[in-house]
């Protein structure tokens, strides 16, 4: 039996549990092509090559869910960093834009559902965000 894995909380799916005894490197084809990093602590979905590979053309909100210090998230556009050290679903930093503040305030304490409404992505239901995952993905 898998257990629900924090890092795959956007992918409205169930995937494998990251298993620890397995190799530490893996590839994975995401979107644009073979993505080849160290596989941490469940956090790839936040980190520079996932985020970059993803938001090709696009925008992409990499979202973690730290059990010790909270939600962090990173913002990438086209491939490109644009955001980082964020907490989604907090208070809204001192530079937020009135969009930004909006989605605050709808958002609060709703991590999975800022990121998703912070890059347009309208799931038909809840359940992607409240669960249980239909798939869980396994990155690198």
């Amino acid at each position: 039996m898998t257990s629900p894995h924090p890092a795959a909380a956007l992918t409205g799916g169930r995937a494998r549990a990251p298993d620890r005894n397995s190799a530490k490197h893996s590839s994975t084809n995401l979107a644009k092509g073979l993505v080849r990093e160290r596989l941490e602590r469940g956090f790839q979905p936040q980190t520079s090559v996932v985020g970059k590979t993803l938001s090709a053309g696009t925008v992409a909100y990499g979202l973690y869910a730290n059990p010790k210090s909270g939600n962090q998230g990173s913002i990438f556009t086209d491939g490109q960093i644009t955001g980082w050290d964020l907490h989604p679903g907090g208070d809204p930093g001192e530079d937020a834009t009135s969009d930004e503040v909006l989605l605050s305030y709808l958002y609060r304490s709703s991590a999975a559902g800022y990121a998703c409404a912070y890059v347009d992505l309208r799931p038909p239901s809840a359940r992607p965000v409240t669960g249980p995952a239909d798939t869980w993905v396994l990155l690198p």
